[in-house]
């Protein structure tokens, strides 16, 4: 794990140095729940907040031959999910915490009715910093 750590590392610190990486913040809230495993649960609301940074594959010059601009967006996320169940004896609570690793592709189309239209791909990884249950539990449920 920690190889991963460092090659990652380096990788950032080698491509920071060009003139046109961009670096930015990410936030959003989203509802996060696992159908089908806890009866009658619903999602637990919360936040996610994380760092990027955009890094130009090539120097880009705006011409009529070159539609597509290709980048590579590594980020790190840091990701409040679970969910929380009702119950007759009272409510369970599923907090799981996770720090995720994402290294996409972004190919960018600037010309024509697709100026403003990127689509992104490639692999996304998680680790589970922390996961918490509280309420009571199956055998006080029945």
């Amino acid at each position: 794990m920690k190889k991963i750590f460092f090659v990652f590392a380096i990788l950032l610190s080698g491509f920071s140095f060009s003139q046109e990486v961009r670096w930015g913040a990410i936030a959003n809230v989203h509802s996060s729940s696992i159908e089908g495993i806890h009866d009658f649960s619903r999602g637990r609301i919360a936040p996610s907040v994380g760092l990027f940074m955009e890094i130009p594959l090539e120097t880009f010059q705006r011409s009529i031959y070159a539609p597509l601009r290709y980048y590579i967006y590594p980020v790190v996320e840091f990701s409040m999910e679970g969910e929380k169940t009702i119950l007759e004896q009272g409510r369970q609570y599923y907090r799981n915490d996770f720090v995720a690793f994402a290294l996409y592709g972004k190919f960018h189309l600037y010309r024509g009715y697709f100026e403003n239209f990127y689509f992104m791909i490639g692999p996304r990884f998680a680790y589970n910093v922390s996961e918490n249950r509280a309420g009571p539990t199956n055998e006080d449920a029945g």
